[in-house]
């Protein structure tokens, strides 16, 4: 998750170079999107809204529960003690919903525990069913923004100015445009899963990562060191099912 933000850090600093022209993060195009939240006082009804942009979303593990059901618990609406800025109330309650979606939604497991008792970070073990298909629909605003669709100039101006980009005959600019409009959230919601990275080991400080991922079709790779396989998607959510650490959703 380090690289994530180190590469957000270094594109924030390449825009401020005045050599170059255009720059365009991949972090913030892929994956960057935006939630709001909505603070209701239970006294007297007044919001507070707020909006927060992330490149990844942190989810626990629900017993015996799929990805779907981790996200689920995610934006379950939940209560807060605060004082309310109009009356002075003492509790509300907050809702969060995706304002904006990411091309690739990223999921973090929350693998890693810490026990009070032991005084250390421990591994949970249990069984996450991996979900092929996610549905934002019902965790997002009604007019949320789509991913901006990927385009050649969103390639070409992170590239050297002297490289040469050619267009596909019968590309257009035109699908640089939001295609937002009044298509309900639930039809432009929709992901599916494209890679999984698993932490295999008994504990943070043993063991390593492999990664399982879509070649650009419908065949998976199972990546483990110097070791490439091909593998069988329901081979794959299956067999990574308790060891799941980070999970990568493309928008369809």
């Amino acid at each position: 998750m380090a690289l994530i933000y180190v590469l957000k850090e270094e594109g924030a600093a390449l825009k401020k170079n005045e050599a170059i022209v255009t720059f365009n993060c991949p972090v913030q195009a892929n994956f960057d999107f935006e939630l709001e939240s909505v603070r209701t006082c239970n006294s007297c009804g007044g919001q507070v809204i707020r909006t927060e942009s992330f490149s990844c979303l942190p989810v626990d593990l629900v017993p015996g529960g799929s990805v779907q059901d981790s996200l689920d618990q995610y934006f379950k609406p939940c209560e807060l003690e605060v004082r309310c800025q109009y009356c002075g109330g003492q509790q509300a309650s907050v809702v969060q919903k995706f304002q904006s979606l990411p091309r690739v939604l990223l999921l973090q497991v929350k693998r890693f525990n810490y026990n009070v008792r032991r005084g250390k970070l421990v591994k949970l073990q249990d069984q996450l069913k991996i979900s092929p298909d996610l549905n934002l629909g019902t965790h997002s605003v009604t007019k949320v923004q789509p991913p901006r669709p990927m385009n050649w100039q969103d390639l070409s101006s992170s590239l050297s100015q002297r490289a040469q980009i050619h267009k596909p005959s019968g590309s257009s600019d035109e699908t640089s445009r939001h295609q937002g409009g009044d298509v309900p959230s639930t039809a432009r919601s929709q992901y599916k899963i494209s890679s999984v990275v698993s932490h295999i080991g008994s504990s943070i400080n043993h063991g390593h990562y492999v990664s399982d991922s879509l070649d650009g079709s419908d065949r998976w790779l199972s990546f483990d060191d110097d070791i490439v396989q091909e593998r069988a998607q329901e081979k794959v959510l299956q067999k990574r099912g308790d060891r799941a650490y980070l999970l990568f959703y493309e928008h369809r």
